[in-house]
């Protein structure tokens, strides 16, 4: 079974982010495990699919390197969450910095446990960041993009970019390998998107 971990050193900050109602459905969920410390599971961090935890959390354990080292190593998602964060980024596939109130935000966060939950389910972190429909929306703008700046010979003769992009389409449920395919099937994913909202 997959679990997930919640590491947030001020449980006030929990409560007064998501609010009774929502904090009440995440601990009745028996996959989520909520926490003020991780320094005991150091080491151990393989029972766990996903570890979210708050960056002053980390840097005032000196943790942040260890726990990032360890998560890569052990191919463990990671989400560091921080009001100082900046900007949302996806770092690897595995590793999201998120602000605080984007992680804690009860209309992406339960959508994603709930996704989480189901054993058959790909994870993809940008869930949290932009929801259940839209996580894929920036992906798909970036490999369209790559269409208006190149010609389909142009891609075709840059084997990095060729490469990328058929990775990239594949991830988001593409099964043909031909460029013009491609194209078509990433402008019909984003006008779906488009519509639905």
């Amino acid at each position: 079974m997959r679990k997930l971990i919640i590491v947030d050193d001020r449980p006030k900050r929990q409560e007064h982010d998501l609010g009774d109602e929502t904090l009440n459905v995440l601990r009745q969920l028996s996959f989520v495990e909520l926490c003020t410390s991780l320094s005991d599971k150091i080491g151990h961090l393989d029972e766990y699919s996903i570890i979210a935890v708050h960056r002053s959390y980390l840097a005032e354990k000196n943790l942040l390197t260890k726990v990032v080292d360890e998560t890569r190593h052990k191919k463990i998602y990671l989400v560091i969450f921080s009001g100082s964060i900046p900007q949302n980024e996806l770092i690897e596939e595995r590793r999201l910095n998120i602000k605080s109130t984007d992680f804690y935000n009860p209309h992406t966060l339960v959508p994603f446990l709930l996704n989480f939950a189901k054993e058959d389910s790909k994870i993809n972190l940008l869930q949290l960041v932009y929801g259940e429909d839209l996580y894929e929306l920036p992906m798909l703008m970036d490999i369209r993009n790559k269409f208006w700046l190149n010609t389909i010979e142009e891609i075709a003769d840059n084997e990095d970019l060729l490469f990328e992009i058929k990775e990239r389409a594949k991830s988001l449920g593409c099964e043909s390998k031909k460029l013009e395919e491609i194209q078509s099937f990433i402008n019909e994913k984003i006008n779906s998107i488009i519509i639905r909202h």
